[in-house]
């Protein structure tokens, strides 16, 4: 049907519209965030400053993949309890890591989610 193949169409228009990474550069985004949890951990170094997730007090939209494999949930929650902010939401949308934006059920599960957070803080 026509509706499956615009999907499959977007879908594949998304996984080879990647951003080129240097070598180097991923093995250091690995080792540190991903083997080292050097953000969690409050020890990541930018110009020579640990970042404070603490230091964070912006309106915070936390939204996660529940059935994600590549970031399980609990990775991507736990970030709640270390910033600061007053305003902040956890949305746990049921989809995998990619379904989750670019997913035949994103515009109605997401998208209108994120547009309404967004509309309701951009009211002043």
């Amino acid at each position: 049907d026509q509706e499956s193949v615009a999907n499959w169409q977007a879908m594949q228009k998304w996984i080879h519209d990647g951003v080129p990474v240097a070598g180097e550069a991923f093995r250091q985004w690995v080792k540190e965030y991903i083997r080292g949890n050097e953000l969690m951990k409050g020890e990541h170094m930018v110009k020579g400053q640990a970042v404070d997730l603490s230091n964070i007090r912006a309106n915070f939209l936390n939204v996660v993949a529940k059935y994600d494999h590549l970031v399980p949930p609990h990775q991507s929650t736990s970030v709640m309890d270390l910033i600061s902010s007053e305003d902040k939401r956890l949305d746990i949308i049921p989809a995998g890591h990619v379904g989750l934006m670019a997913g035949r059920n994103a515009r109605y599960k997401l998208w209108p989610k994120l547009a309404s957070w967004l509309d309701e803080r951009s009211q002043s």
